[in-house]
């Protein structure tokens, strides 16, 4: 997979012309999803999109494309603009953290592409620019689901997103796609461990069971050390502020060092799609496990058993 980013920046909104970039390429060979995200610094009229494509011939196809070099020419020619950077690199993830995520699957009718696209841009252009939007995500139809396509929108809370959900500009909108959608389906992502565990690109959980095994990894030379170190340190203390400053510290440390280290690690294991060969899940399943039979005979061997 091919990661195709392009980082905009400029004294006018270059967001119409972003947003018309992502819709254009979901309709060539290879796509695979596409991501816009705002800068984290609200005085920086910065917009950062993501086109993943199957291969970089693929991508490179889609760069090449009259569809791409016209639009990149129109956003060259915006009044104030500090320009257009394009980077080919690894295939990964982009997560929008402290974000609330919402999945709209939307099925439109046949033949209709072309209506919803148009509809897109506009629906896309206007969330943009309301009070905490964090970014999109869209994920074209497959062949399972021919006419389905997916678009996970964020903002920074639940208030936000709700008055987005809720404004006129939005029910105009809709009222509009009436004629060419079959259907909708809304739903808010959510994981297991919020905090801990981050949703996929296409904001998808892990499965619990991967997740919590992860955790485990992460917790148990923290909670092992607390115990044999921590706590004859706090001897004389009552038992309740004891275990409130062992929670806050191993809280604290899974949070800030083990989890973010692990999910680095174990990623490609944790978010491997279901329909994956059974040998992939496998594999990193054993390599997990590995990894916590070894946490273990180091704490066998480093702490004394008495």
């Amino acid at each position: 997979m091919t990661m195709m980013s392009s980082r905009t920046h400029a004294n006018t909104q270059p967001i119409d012309y972003l947003i018309r970039l992502m819709m254009a390429s979901s309709g060539y060979d290879g796509f695979i999803n596409a991501e816009l995200t705002p800068s984290n610094n609200p005085e920086v009229n910065e917009w950062l999109l993501v086109q993943r494509f199957k291969s970089r011939q693929q991508t490179q196809a889609w760069l090449d494309s009259p569809s791409n070099t016209i639009l990149l020419a129109e956003i060259h020619a915006l009044p104030g603009d500090d320009g257009v950077e394009i980077h080919h690199e690894k295939a990964g993830m982009i997560v929008a953290q402290g974000s609330v995520t919402t999945a709209i699957a939307t099925e439109i009718l046949p033949g209709q592409e072309r209506s919803y696209a148009s509809l897109e841009c506009r629906m896309q252009a206007a969330q943009a620019r309301f009070p905490g939007y964090r970014g999109v995500h869209i994920l074209p139809p497959t062949e399972r689901s021919q006419r389905m396509w997916v678009t996970l929108m964020r903002f920074d809370t639940v208030e936000n997103l709700e008055r987005w959900m809720a404004s006129p500009e939005r029910a105009q909108l809709l009222g509009e796609a009436k004629s060419f959608v079959k259907s909708t389906d809304i739903k808010q992502v959510a994981g297991s461990f919020p905090g801990w565990i981050p949703t996929d690109a296409s904001g998808n959980s892990p499965p619990n069971w991967k997740a919590g095994l992860l955790v485990l990894v992460g917790l148990y030379p923290i909670v092992t050390f607390e115990i044999r170190y921590l706590m004859p340190l706090m001897g004389p203390w009552p038992m309740a502020p004891k275990d409130l400053l062992a929670n806050a510290i191993s809280v604290a440390l899974t949070t800030w060092i083990t989890m973010p280290l692990f999910v680095t690690w174990f990623g490609g294991w944790l978010f491997l799609p279901r329909q994956a060969p059974m040998k992939d899940h496998v594999k990193g399943t054993l390599l997990v496990l590995g990894l916590l039979l070894i946490e273990t005979l180091a704490m066998w061997y480093v702490i004394p058993s008495s």
